[in-house]
């Protein structure tokens, strides 16, 4: 094949490059008729036609080439690729591919990065062959080239889209005009449980409960109508056969022509939501009935004070054995008690006073288990399992005991024929997760009081109005609804938490959640005057425990000269009374003339009344006492610095 110039039969150039031949002149014309007809076609084609020479100078430049590279023939031809499409920058990738072609591989496609005249950058599909003289010899390289910027724009929109869907959480389901399922993302398999073999060409219908199977056609009906549905609440039923509650959108799939030929639709799991929903009204009603009830119980407390002591008044004025006395007595005894339910009602609104304080449960519950024991009877078995290592909670002693026996006859009513009765202690981490499963309930650690029973068991209509006051389902008379009232708002107020589970036919165990409360901890010194040797040594093993410096002395005069010292001492930790001539009371009076500063706890076995006058504002600490007593004692002190 040769390369050679075409001319007209008048003799004017048709074009710049064509294919021709020599050496034949008999059949000339015709083949000179055909390489016109060639070069029209090239000339109408809808694809870049350009034919580099060996030098990769243009000599062919169709005007498809001229529309998507924005140059005329005129500007190109005779143009290096570099001075008119190729970037500079692609020169390392393009050079091996010249290289190829003018060794003879006879075609090379690639997709290219192109430069257009006004600057823009495209991307170009390029088929390049190489183009041969009549001696074989490589004369140049026909490249064809259609412009693909928008097919791989919207290439990448589909992959991107098609991504969404495939990683989307939510179903995504798209199906016919009649309901018949087209596609089903992985977010459907996962909500649903069927895949997508098993859900493609099968009707919606299948995932409808029983009573819902018209909505889906009336939902159907609306889309194919021009509506959109959104925010559509639901319940469908899984493969397994368990419900869930959706929130579903559907949309129209309208072709160019704009008619509608499928639906669109989104399924998101609402079960969750649904479900602190209900919780968060439940926490809303609990607290407005607080609320109300705390109000009720403090007004209602000043009118029982007027009448208890109006009463205690009258019986001042009658003599033990008058008819009145009997009266006025049962009037009374109805009064105190009307005042002990509104205590109640304080404990639920979570406005009873609390002493709370670094406690250990188990040794609170051999006491309380043995009254349990003896109140219980013989047909009720009361069996302990304790955490040995159960962290200290920080809680009002008196009202955890209230609490257990509260629990205690609850779980013996529900037992009327006997049965057995678990109390355990366990350490809890309540997570994040539970936590926002739980409205009010604060993530962390805690110190957790079981309580078990093989009862009867509550229904959940029964387990979810438990705690609200006055809520009862023994008989009348047997009972005031208050009793779990109480602990809730108790547990509520000591920043913990109340659990019921419970089961018709299965019993009831109800959990008490108590904040675990480190022992206080600190790392300044302090200096133990005590001449008992063994207490001496004891509280210090125990303040070292606590990451405390700790300096001993055995007595006032031992401790004086250490005072008088340079050597930091934070606290001067001494017993009232000691050996010698320097009592705890003197001691403390020199130090502070020495260290002004200087914070000060006494502890003694007597009175302290009767041993630290004189002492303005004394920190006292009553023996004997233990580390969980002592811990927050010296904490206390040292922060009042």
């Amino acid at each position: 094949m040769t390369l050679t110039k075409v001319r007209s039969p008048a003799g004017a150039d048709e074009g710049p490059f064509a294919i021709g031949t020599s050496g034949i002149k008999k059949p000339l014309r015709r083949l000179r008729q055909r390489e016109e007809q060639l070069q029209l076609q090239i000339r109408r084609m809808p694809i870049a036609v350009i034919v580099w020479d060996i030098n990769f100078r243009a000599q062919e430049w169709n005007p498809t080439a001229e529309r998507i590279f924005g140059f005329s023939a005129q500007e190109a031809l005779s143009k290096s690729a570099y001075e008119l499409i190729m970037p500079k920058e692609l020169e390392p990738v393009m050079e091996p591919m010249w290289r190829r072609l003018l060794a003879g591989d006879e075609t090379v496609q690639s997709i290219n990065q192109n430069r257009t005249k006004d600057g823009r950058t495209i991307h170009c599909e390029w088929t390049n062959t190489t183009l041969r003289n009549a001696d074989g010899s490589v004369a140049g390289v026909l490249s064809i080239a259609q412009d693909i910027t928008e097919r791989l724009k919207a290439e990448a929109v589909a992959s991107q889209l098609a991504a969404i869907v495939l990683s989307s959480p939510d179903a995504i389901v798209c199906k016919d005009l009649s309901g018949m399922v087209t596609s089903w993302n992985p977010g459907a398999e996962r909500l649903f449980g069927y895949s997508a073999s098993e859900m493609i060409g099968r009707p919606m219908s299948v995932l409808a409960p029983a009573d819902r199977t018209n909505d889906i056609a009336s939902l159907i009906e609306k889309v194919v109508s021009g509506q959109e549905v959104t925010d559509y609440e639901t319940v469908r039923i899984r493969k397994d056969g368990t419900a869930v509650e959706v929130s579903l959108a559907l949309f129209p799939i309208v072709n160019d022509k704009g008619a509608t030929v499928g639906i669109s639709s989104t399924a998101h799991d609402i079960t969750r939501r649904k479900q602190l929903e209900d919780q968060l009204r439940q926490a809303q009603k609990m607290e407005a009935i607080g609320q109300l009830t705390g109000g009720i119980a403090h007004d209602f407390n000043n009118m029982l004070g007027i009448v208890i002591g109006n009463l205690d008044g009258l019986l001042e004025h009658f003599d033990d054995g008058s008819p009145q006395v009997h009266a006025l007595n049962q009037a009374l005894k109805g009064a105190l008690h009307a005042a002990e339910l509104t205590n109640r009602l304080l404990a639920f609104a979570r406005k009873q006073p609390l002493e709370p304080q670094v406690i250990a449960i188990n040794d609170m519950l051999p006491d309380v288990i043995s009254i349990l024991r003896r109140t219980l009877g013989d047909s009720i078995s009361v069996q302990v399992a304790t955490s040995d290592d159960l962290w200290p909670a920080f809680a009002d002693p008196a009202q955890v005991q209230d609490a257990l026996v509260n629990l205690a006859i609850n779980a013996r009513d529900a037992m009327p024929n006997g049965g057995v009765l678990t109390i355990e202690t366990v350490n809890v981490h309540l997570g994040k997760h539970y936590a926002s499963q739980n409205p009010g309930v604060e993530a962390g650690d805690y110190a957790m009081l079981g309580v078990t029973d093989t009862g009867t068991g509550m229904p959940p209509a029964v387990v979810d109005r438990a705690l609200e006051p006055f809520f009862t389902t023994k008989p009348v008379g047997q009972g005031t609804g208050l009793g779990l009232s109480m602990i809730y708002g108790f547990a509520r107020q000591s920043g913990g938490h109340l659990k019921i589970y419970s089961e018709v036919g299965h019993g009831t165990t109800v959990k008490l959640y108590l904040p675990h409360q480190e022992m206080p901890r600190g790392t300044e010194t302090v200096l133990i005057a005590e001449d008992n040797e063994d207490l001496r040594l004891m509280v210090s093993e125990q303040l070292s425990s606590l990451g405390y410096r700790v300096i001993e002395a055995k007595n006032g005069e031992a401790a004086l000269p250490i005072l008088m010292g340079s050597d930091p001492i934070d606290l001067l930790f001494t017993d009232v009374v000691m050996t010698g001539h320097i009592t705890g009371p003197e001691l403390a009076r020199r130090a502070r003339r020495h260290r002004p500063g200087l914070q000060v706890l006494f502890t003694t076995g007597y009175a302290e009344s009767a041993t630290l006058n004189g002492i303005s504002g004394a920190q006292f600490l009553r023996k004997p006492y233990r580390k969980r007593d002592l811990a927050p004692k010296i904490r206390s002190v040292l922060d009042q610095r």
